[in-house]
């Protein structure tokens, strides 16, 4: 029902390849208005080593493919770091790899979500490094950062960095005095040189929101809003209500309105009965 896929991920993304298959930096675009900054808009994912895919007919599809693959993927070398069997961490990667914002989201924040877990195992080799007392450990952190920024929401990456911060303090709990300072210059290190790597993309990001309008981002519009308690069962089971905006005879006909066009995924069956169980 969201058609954002359309008019941002594949539009302005094709056109983001096109650019670079043209010998041009996709810094501007040229077809909206009298011009319009293309990568400051960040959901072209200018500068994201995949965008080079939409040059192909189902460019699209692969570069989905590939993130939810990188996503199962890191997400099993995690679990497996944590020391958890081998069929747990099959399981866990699978889970993740299958959550319900990638079923659902095809636009720009799907992409950041799959560095998550690569972001985590950053962490997790930081943590190895600093108890052994042993250099390094902090690159995976800083290609996750920088791989997260480029790849086309700032705000998903935001909310991968502060998820990944908490799990560094739980860490940082887990270890003696002398690691936890080497593991926290190693998540400094690795988190300004991320930063440093995404400099082409944050420039252009930061001089174009000055002068852009963000709609109801500004100001703050959206911290103080959220979705009614009422259809809280559909984030569980979607479509326990009826089909997509089928509200008529539900009871919670506005509530569901405001749902179905806010939610940005929701929570598998199989993921539910893991975390009871756990």
């Amino acid at each position: 029902i969201d058609p954002i896929d359309g008019f941002t991920a594949q539009a302005l993304v094709r056109r983001a390849a096109m650019s670079w298959l043209e010998g041009d930096v996709p810094y501007w675009i040229t077809y909206v208005g009298l011009g319009t900054p293309l990568a400051g808009g960040m959901q072209s994912a200018a500068f994201f080593p995949l965008t080079i895919l939409l040059r192909l007919h189902d460019g699209f599809i692969y570069i989905h493919f590939l993130l939810q693959l990188l996503a199962g993927v890191t997400m099993f070398l995690f679990l497996k770091r944590l020391k958890l069997r081998y069929s747990l961490a099959i399981l866990g990667g699978t889970l993740f790899a299958l959550n319900g914002a990638f079923a659902w989201l095809t636009n720009a924040p799907f992409n950041a979500i799959a560095f998550l877990p690569l972001l985590m195992l950053g962490v997790e080799y930081a943590v190895i490094r600093s108890e052994k007392n042993r250099p390094g450990g902090w690159l995976v952190i800083a290609a996750a950062i920088s791989l997260s920024l480029y790849c086309g929401f700032p705000e998903t990456a935001f909310l991968n960095a502060l998820f990944a911060a908490g799990w560094g303090i739980v860490r940082m709990v887990q270890i003696d005095r002398d690691s936890k300072k080497r593991l926290f210059k190693k998540a400094i290190a690795g988190s300004v040189v991320g930063l440093l790597l995404s400099a082409p993309i944050l420039v252009a990001f930061i001089a174009y929101l000055g002068v852009a309008t963000t709609g109801g981002h500004e100001g703050g519009g959206y911290a103080y809003v959220g979705l009614s308690i009422r259809t809280l069962p559909a984030l569980i089971m979607p479509y326990i209500f009826g089909p997509i905006f089928a509200v008529s005879d539900s009871g919670v006909g506005k509530d569901l309105m405001l749902f179905w066009s806010n939610v940005g995924g929701y929570l598998t069956a199989p993921l539910v009965f893991t975390a009871i169980v756990g």
